[in-house]
């Protein structure tokens, strides 16, 4: 038994790995255990203890029936002593049997609590925004991650923004410092897709890990709270009166999703895709500041994106691109309501670096699945009129490669 408190003593536990108490572990500690409580070290013991007070003889095979013959075989001394020790070994071998059934339990716990830790959730998330403050990827990226913190599923949160490129500066540089990534999710959406068919930057989905996607956001035409255009009809008579009028600002580059939005709604209106002068700005928020100077005259960009300030009375959405009102907005009016019939939500999702443990990718999806179902998560999707739209894994690969092939036809 000494032998054994070493052993147990041996295995150091930090309160801060409790949950992560491995299989290794759970197997020495039920190991340790057998071996002191094995049957020929019982034996053993029993007939050394027999031998030295009682003298030298043979156990033979014992059954429950033996002992109970014993037990009537009259006063003899001898037979007295043999009863004995059969009838201790017998309570031996039993309490033997049920300690190691008690181990095995115990070691199947342990196990079942181990994998339960190990599958579950991120220690810390670091998000990567490709992109400066105020767009869609800051606001979904900080939304998502507040929601994270709140909810207690993740508590050590930490953001950054990396502009540049159209997303692509972040990208390359979170593939080149991969070793450094393991708990950075990159959110990415729709554009990505785009600009890579463009050949705006040379990586695609197919040079990260997709993890999951978590929204949708229609896309919104915004104006000035004080500006003449009423709604996208308006809109589109300014155009086919002179293009260079109508001056249109998105968050981000030529041939992004802003801009080839609103040119398909122009082009479904009868007029040229081509001409539309589109500004890009770096970021939702300096692309909003555009309109609200007056320097563009309508903003294309994720209806999450200008809400808050449509709310607070500073623009005014004129269309949405959802196929019918959404209940958090019932006041904004469709595009195909207006007699243009174009629906287009922009996903929103989060990868990986390549090269991680299958293990790391496991827990990340496990986490965002726990945040997309906390109902901390469920106030910031409301707030900001996003649709949900969580796949996970394979589902949501598949999904990048279906959407590449329709935009590429688009396109």
């Amino acid at each position: 038994m000494r032998h054994l408190s070493n052993s147990l003593n041996s295995l150091v536990f930090k309160p801060s790995e409790g949950k992560q108490l491995s299989l290794s572990i759970a197997c020495r500690v039920c190991t340790a255990f057998a071996k002191k409580f094995s049957a020929s070290r019982l034996d053993h013991l029993l007939s050394h203890t027999a031998s030295s007070h009682y003298g030298s003889f043979e156990w033979g095979s014992f059954e429950w029936g033996s002992a109970r013959a014993l037990s009537s075989r009259g006063s003899n001394p001898y037979n007295r002593i043999k009863q004995h020790i059969l009838w201790s070994r017998f309570f031996m071998n039993l309490l033997r049997k049920q300690i190691v059934r008690l181990l095995n339990l115990t070691a199947l716990c342990l196990m079942a609590t181990a994998a339960n830790s190990a599958e579950r959730y991120m220690t810390a998330t670091h998000f990567l925004i490709p992109a400066g403050p105020g767009g869609g990827w800051d606001g979904t990226a900080r939304g998502f991650g507040d929601a994270m913190r709140r909810s207690g599923i993740v508590e050590d949160v930490s953001f950054e923004n990396l502009s540049g490129g159209g997303g692509g500066r972040a990208i390359a540089r979170f593939i080149k410092t991969a070793k450094t990534q393991q708990n950075t999710l990159l959110i990415s959406s729709t554009p990505m897709v785009v600009r890579s068919l463009q050949k705006i930057f040379p990586q695609s989905f197919r040079d990260l890990v997709p993890i999951a996607s978590v929204i949708a956001d229609y896309s919104a035409f915004v104006v000035a709270s004080d500006s003449e255009i009423s709604n996208f009809s308006d809109a589109v008579m300014l155009f086919k009166q002179s293009p260079r009028s109508l001056k249109v600002a998105g968050g981000s580059v030529r041939g992004s999703t802003d801009h080839f939005v609103f040119a398909r709604a122009i082009e479904l209106a009868g007029g040229n895709p081509r001409q539309v002068v589109y500004i890009p700005y770096d970021g939702g928020g300096k692309a909003m500041a555009g309109i609200l100077s007056g320097e563009t005259q309508v903003l294309s960009t994720g209806m999450s994106e200008a809400i808050s300030m449509s709310r607070a009375g500073k623009v005014r959405i004129i269309a949405i691109t959802a196929p019918k009102r959404l209940p958090e907005v019932p006041e904004i009016p469709t595009l195909t309501e207006q007699g243009h019939d174009l629906v287009f939500a922009n996903w929103r999702g989060f990868f990986a670096v390549k090269g991680l443990p299958q293990a790391t990718y496991a827990s990340m999806q496990n986490t965002i699945a726990a945040v997309v179902k906390s109902e901390e998560f469920e106030q910031v999707r409301a707030r900001n009129g996003w649709s949900r739209f969580h796949q996970s894994g394979e589902a949501f690969y598949q999904f990048l490669e279906q959407q590449e092939e329709e935009i590429g036809t688009l396109m």
